[in-house]
């Protein structure tokens, strides 16, 4: 019976102090300056008006494409030639015209995002990833969705 006690209590102190330090683990991340920097970009990113529009006008782009795109090696101009038909665009010009814009969006956020990216790599690296990307979705992420869903 004392073995079984001893057990016991030594299973809650355990559990006690793992609790205590993951609590001092999530504190250290939530209070290092890297982590505010990552929440702070990432929310003005994801939340801005002007990504808003990029992904809109991503769907909108995709959505008049026919539905092989992404399944081949060509060019894009030279792609859309044999299948302006297939598409919803009025003319190939259109479509590239639109293919060229979508590029260099794409190139713009991709930059802005390998910085947030950077940055959650490096917390990760220093705190440990589970932890980081929990947090992340915590504090990050639900707070990009309440935002988005005008809570």
């Amino acid at each position: 019976m004392k073995k079984l006690i001893k057990i016991i209590v030594f299973s809650y102190c355990a559990l006690f102090f793992q609790n205590s330090f993951a609590q001092n683990d999530q504190e250290q991340v939530l209070n290092d300056e890297l982590f505010e920097e990552l929440k702070t970009e990432a929310i003005k990113l994801y939340t801005s008006a002007e990504y808003n529009a990029y992904m809109d006008r991503g769907f909108k782009f995709a959505a008049k494409l026919p539905k092989d795109y992404g399944k081949t090696q060509e060019d894009f101009k030279t792609w859309i030639v044999t299948r302006i038909n297939q598409s919803k665009f009025k003319t190939v010009e259109e479509a590239v015209s639109e293919y060229e814009i979508m590029y260099e969006l794409h190139h713009k956020y991709e930059q802005l995002q390998k910085g947030i990216y950077k940055k959650r790599s490096a917390l990760s690296d220093k705190y440990g990833s589970s932890l980081v990307s929990d947090l992340y979705n915590e504090k990050v992420s639900k707070k990009i969705i309440d935002i988005q869903l005008g809570r």
